[in-house]
């Protein structure tokens, strides 16, 4: 048996103001530009990792923010900020500036959305690369929707942005006329998208008259084990919490082997490869609590 973590995460971002609308009720109608994407983007290794180190920023930033009341957190940095990364395509002036610096954006906006797309494309090739040498591939899906309001008109440079560097083009809806129809079609993406994982994103209600942009981001990743966990050798052990206390949970063991571990300052970590050696799981455990 293989045991394969499953990860899935959905975010959503609503825009609302005032809107013209002209569809039909219920109508889906996908604008992209005509340009292919760039499969070759001009990004140096030293761009590509300045761009790293400003997603694991965010990353961080993001985490402590969230960190409001002690609860399970789970959530992907990554998918997020391709999401958006794309929302930042269209702004400009005062919330453009905003937008790049609580996201850690270089002063490029091109590079930028160039090292997205290289980003993803180098995820994708490690995919075919693993399955060339006879491991099992693993499974990445990150699809982003932005559902905007019909009637409307888009930008040539932000359609082309799109169709470049992330893949992507816009799909119109008439919230005005149609906010329920809207929001059905929405959720029936999402479960189209994530596999019927998730088949109601948006709850009722969220979406009225006044919404004009719906960001609707999810992530799927599957992926084999390197040395596979015997299910036959889990057991209830012992955790302790934070607090010093203990609960009993199901936990894992494998034959002893060498991997990959380093101590810090307050924290320790471990790491796991998945299957090809080309992606691998880190294991970060603080010494009393949460990182600051």
């Amino acid at each position: 048996m293989v045991l394969r973590p499953h990860v899935l995460l959905c975010a959503l971002f609503v825009c609302a103001c005032a809107a013209d609308t002209s569809s039909a009720p219920g109508a889906v109608e996908l604008v992209r530009s005509p340009r292919d994407r760039e499969m070759s983007p001009s990004i140096s290794d030293e761009d590509l990792a300045a761009f790293a180190a400003g997603q694991s920023d965010f990353a961080w930033k993001l985490f402590n923010e969230s960190l409001d009341e002690p609860a399970n957190l789970f959530f992907s940095p990554y998918s997020l900020y391709v999401g958006l990364g794309m929302t930042w395509v269209g702004a400009r002036g005062e919330t453009a500036s905003e937008m790049a610096e609580a996201l850690h954006f270089g002063p490029d906006p091109e590079l930028t959305h160039g090292a997205f797309n290289a980003a993803d494309l180098a995820l994708r090739a490690r995919a075919t690369q693993i399955a060339e040498q006879g491991a099992q591939p693993f499974v990445l899906r990150l699809t982003h929707g932005l559902f905007a309001q019909s009637g409307e008109h888009f930008a040539e440079p932000f359609l082309d942005t799109l169709a470049e560097h992330y893949d992507s083009g816009l799909r119109l809806l008439d919230f005005g006329e149609a906010p329920e129809d809207a929001r059905l079609a929405i959720n029936r993406w999402v479960e189209q998208e994530t596999q019927g994982h998730i088949e109601e994103l948006l709850p009722s209600g969220s979406v009225d008259v006044d919404t004009t942009l719906v960001l609707a981001n999810t992530v799927y990743f599957e992926a084999p084990w390197s040395m596979p966990f015997d299910p036959a050798k889990s057991s209830e052990e012992p955790f302790s919490r934070l607090d010093g206390s203990q609960v009993q949970v199901p936990t894992m063991h494998r034959f002893r082997r060498t991997t990959e571990y380093m101590t810090g300052d307050g924290y320790q970590a471990v790491s796991l490869e998945h299957d090809g050696g080309m992606l691998r799981m880190i294991f970060i455990v603080p010494d009393e609590g949460l990182f600051e």
